[in-house]
Order: C-alpha cells, then sequence, then structure tokens
C-alpha cells in the first residue's frame, strides 16, 4: 500500500514537475510554467491507478473507473495561457468536463432509482459546483505561493481520503490517498524551489477526481455520505477567503501555512464527527460499498 498509495504517485508528481520546471526555464513557455502542477498531480494520480489497479476495462469503464478519465481529463489544462487560465474560464472548463463524466458515472451507479433525465440534472448541477469550486481553489493558487498552499491541499486531499474510509470504501480511500501523495510532492517541491509557482492551474484536477470520488460515495455507499461532503466542500471556500487577510499573504510562510492548514482541518473535523454521530444515529451505520 506504501509503494502503490504513496511512493508511486508522489514520484511520479515530483519527477513530472521537475522535468517541466526545467522545460519551462528552457523555454519560457508559459504552458510550461501553467502545467508543472496539473500534470504533476495529475500524472502522478494515473500512473498510480494503473499501478494499483491496472487497466482492465478502462475503456469500458465501471463507475469507479471514471475517476482514472477524469485525472486525465484535467490535463488540456497545460495548454491554456492568458485568459483562458483565468478562474472564470478555468472554472467553466470543469464544468463542462464533470457534466460529461459524471452523466455515464451516475447511470451506472444507480441505474434503477434515476431516470435519464435525473441523471443529466445531476450531472449538470455537479459540474457546475465543480466549477465554482475550481473557481474558489484558483484564486487562492494565485494569491498564495505555492509553498504556503501545497500543504494545505495536501491535508485537503488526505483527510477527504480518509473521509472516504470512513464512508466504509477503501478502493475510494485509496484514490483520495493517491491525490494527497501527489500534492504532497508538491508541497516538498514548493519549498526547495520557493521562486516557482506550482499550482495555479492544479485545482481542475484536484476538484474532477475528489469530485468524481465524492459522486461514487453520494450515489452508491453510505446513507449518511450527504452532510459530510457538503462540508468537505467548504475548505474550498475557506482558503478563497483567506486571501482577503493581507496578514495571511504577505507574512512569514510558515506561520501562514499552519494557519491555512488549520483552516482546511476544521470542516473535514467536523464532517469526521457527522458521519460517526450519522452512523450511530442509524444504528448498524454505513453499509458496504461493493467495491
Amino acid at each position: 500500500m506504501l509503494l502503490y498509495g504513496v511512493l508511486i504517485p508522489g514520484a511520479a508528481a515530483g519527477l513530472l514537475a521537475l522535468a517541466l520546471l526545467r522545460g519551462a526555464s528552457a523555454t519560457r513557455s508559459a504552458p510550461y510554467r501553467m502545467a508543472s502542477g496539473v500534470v504533476a498531480i495529475g500524472g502522478g494520480f494515473a500512473s498510480a491507478f494503473v499501478a494499483y489497479f491496472g487497466v482492465t476495462d478502462l475503456l469500458h469503464p465501471q463507475s469507479w473507473q471514471w475517476v482514472f478519465w477524469a485525472s486525465l481529463a484535467a490535463l488540456p489544462v497545460w495548454l491554456m495561457r492568458g485568459r483562458l487560465s483565468s478562474p472564470a474560464f478555468l472554472a467553466c472548463f470543469t464544468a463542462a468536463v464533470a457534466a460529461l463524466l459524471l452523466q455515464p458515472m451516475i447511470g451506472k451507479l444507480v441505474p434503477r432509482e434515476l431516470q435519464t433525465p435525473q441523471v443529466l440534472g445531476w450531472s449538470i448541477g455537479l459540474g457546475v459546483l465543480f466549477g465554482v469550486l475550481v473557481a474558489l481553489l484558483e484564486i487562492s493558487a494565485q494569491n498564495f505561493s505555492s509553498k504556503v498552499l501545497a500543504p494545505a491541499w495536501t491535508i485537503y486531499a488526505a483527510g477527504f481520503a480518509a473521509l472516504m474510509f470512513q464512508l466504509a470504501s477503501a478502493r475510494l480511500g485509496q484514490m483520495g490517498g493517491f491525490l494527497a501523495a501527489g500534492c504532497g510532492a508538491m508541497a516538498v517541491l514548493a519549498w526547495l524551489k520557493p521562486q516557482r509557482s506550482l499550482l495555479p492551474g492544479a485545482a481542475v484536477v484536484l476538484v474532477l477526481v475528489l469530485g468524481q470520488v465524492g459522486a461514487n460515495a453520494y450515489f452508491f455507499g453510505s446513507n449518511v455520505a450527504g452532510l459530510p461532503l457538503l462540508l468537505a466542500a467548504l475548505p474550498p471556500v475557506i482558503l478563497a477567503g483567506a486571501t482577503r487577510w493581507q496578514w495571511l499573504r504577505n507574512g512569514k510562510p510558515l506561520p501562514s501555512m499552519l494557519v491555512l492548514m488549520i483552516l482546511v482541518v476544521i470542516p473535514l473535523g467536523i464532517a469526521f464527527f457527522t458521519t460517526t454521530m450519522g452512523a450511530a444515529t442509524n444504528g448498524a451505520g454505513a453499509p458496504e460499498f461493493p467495491y
């Protein structure tokens, strides 16, 4: 588990980021500068996914396998520059991609519970939500230095992964762990190369992957997942709001980093509490996922 869940995605993300940063230094090309985070984290996730789960049925994916394609769907962000790299455009891009990927995934999760119009409505609605979350995370990525923000993203992905484990799906938790390892590699690299901006654009892959994982948890699994998932969506809102605090943006890196990590932990901690209380109230607790 350590090899596949941490070392492979972390090493792949770090190596991809270093290669792209070297390319940026050699070419001074905007796509290379934009690519380092989204390609590194997305590529690290995809590498770990294939190494751990294999490639069987990826061309005819089951519900949980759509998460792999979500990580690859974010990669075109590396070509975006200028206005195309603005939070608003990235939000629109994410909303469109998420809606396209969510429709077949939700259809496979609940084919007997939702009719086609309902599946379409959920897909569009969640796509819009994911787009908003990307815009919020992108605001924080463009206002905080990567070495201040990347550890908070790592805690966010790791906490989300732990929440999936608590909601009774080891496989979904593992996927969140792959993403956390990639973000962790970015955090280490950000402190080693503090002059580099690694995270702009990377919010797309973070939200697409965690969003697909969360949708799996909501539609096919725990009957207490709704409120915890809503709480788990709050850190992007909090991080974007924190950009208004000048003392946090311009303060010393270590204290600012710790503050952002605490701000992320608070809603995740409440999500854990509500999951535990919900399971206790419902007696048997969350049912086991079939994956």
